[in-house]
């Protein structure tokens, strides 16, 4: 019995390291790893842009453009809130605002490509659209009019304040693809159960 016993644990410890080193040998391949997970990354991303979008008038298709190129363009914005006084320019809240485009400029070098699409109240969605407003590209960057600062509280603990800045000019770089024709600006917004997007403004690109 006791022999019975020892050969049945020894089958389940061999049939594990078989199984073991199968996973191990698969992990370790970058080729596999890559050619079963980007197909279904880029999917999930599609989806999501497609559910955040939906009802701005602005297409999602089954791909997105891959901009390869070694130029890009950088568009001069200037964001001013329609709350406070040009005194005042930090605010606790992200009020409503205007955007204007101030120039455009080509530059040397290539955009990094995002891996995923993981957004936050503290960025900004960054999309460009064609003619027919397809959508040939998008990012997420730092919202430009956020600025933290620590302050004591009367037990002399640092506490995290969030301050909105009430006019600021940025940059937003975008590929240097003929048919953009606009670059959209969102600001995500958490309402408890999932994200929605603020339309910050709509410039051209040209």
């Amino acid at each position: 019995m006791k022999l019975i016993t020892l050969l049945v644990s020894l089958c389940l410890v061999l049939a594990l390291a078989v199984v073991l080193g199968a996973y191990q040998s698969q992990q370790s391949n970058p080729e596999n790893k890559a050619s079963l997970r980007e197909p279904d990354r880029e999917a999930v991303m599609r989806n999501t842009l497609a559910e955040l979008l939906a009802g701005s008038g602005v297409h999602v298709g089954s791909s997105l453009p891959i901009d390869g190129g070694h130029s890009y363009r950088e568009l001069h914005v200037r964001w001013q809130s329609l709350e406070g006084t040009a005194a005042d320019n930090l605010q606790k809240e992200a009020f409503a605002g205007t955007m204007s485009r101030l120039s455009a400029a080509r530059k040397q070098g290539a955009l990094p490509r995002l891996r995923t699409l993981e957004l936050s109240p503290d960025q900004v969605l960054a999309i460009a659209v064609d003619d027919k407003q397809n959508l040939r590209w998008w990012t997420l960057m730092n919202d430009p009019r956020l600025v933290r600062g620590e302050f004591p509280t009367s037990s002399g603990e640092m506490t995290r304040t969030d301050f909105y800045q009430a006019k600021i000019e940025f940059f937003v770089p975008y590929p240097d693809d003929s048919a953009i024709r606009e670059i959209h600006l969102y600001h995500p917004q958490w309402n408890g159960k999932n994200f929605q997007l603020e339309l910050l403004g709509r410039l051209p690109a040209e």
